[in-house]
Formats: structure tokens, C-alpha cells, sequence
């Protein structure tokens, strides 16, 4: 991944997944760490079976540029916090138009 020119910028938000729901498909054009604060996150790929599940403590990096989603299979909700460094004014997530066959 090539890191864009200018002036960066870091963004540290906290998201909440409601048990049984599950995250819109999207991707990031830049990248960005998640920390799983509580409960259980699955993450998966659209059109594959394959998932990874992961919970309290565990951090990683995203996958950058690829469909994805996750979402919440356990009793409680999942909190994650997420950080993104990224040049300033850039988008951190792009949402998938359902209808939408690109890649």
C-alpha cells in the first residue's frame, strides 16, 4: 500500500454492534487498526464461507481495499474501537451499494 501525500491525519472512534446484527459490507481506502474491547466480532468476506472470529483483547489491522463485513453471532454487544491515519479529508470507510457487482 502506498501512503498518499499531505498532511495526516488520525481518527479514534468507538463503535457498538447490537447481538445478532451485522455491519453493511464496505472496505477502506487507508489503513486502520481495530481493538475488540468487549464481546465477539466475525468477520467475513462476501460470497465466501470462511469467517474469523475474534474477542475481548484481540487487536488487528483491516484488511485494505476489500469487501468485508462483521458482525455480532454472541449474546452481548460487541464494542471495538477503531483507528484510521489517513491524509486529511479522506474517507475511512466506503459503503457497498448492495446492487453493486464491483470489486
Amino acid at each position: 500500500m502506498k501512503i498518499k501525500s499531505g498532511q495526516q491525519e488520525l481518527t479514534i472512534t468507538r463503535a457498538t454492534i447490537p447481538p445478532g446484527e451485522r455491519m453493511p459490507v464496505h472496505k477502506h481506502p487507508i489503513l486502520n487498526g481495530v481493538y475488540i474491547e468487549k464481546g465477539t466480532l466475525t468477520i467475513g468476506l462476501p460470497g465466501q464461507k470462511e469467517t474469523l472470529t475474534l474477542g475481548d483483547g484481540k487487536a488487528f489491522i483491516e484488511i485494505t481495499d476489500k469487501w468485508h463485513y462483521g458482525r455480532n453471532d454472541g449474546n452481548i454487544p460487541v464494542t471495538i474501537i477503531l483507528s484510521y491515519s489517513d491524509p486529511e479529508g479522506e474517507p475511512t470507510t466506503i459503503f457497498k451499494i448492495p446492487d453493486d457487482k464491483r470489486d
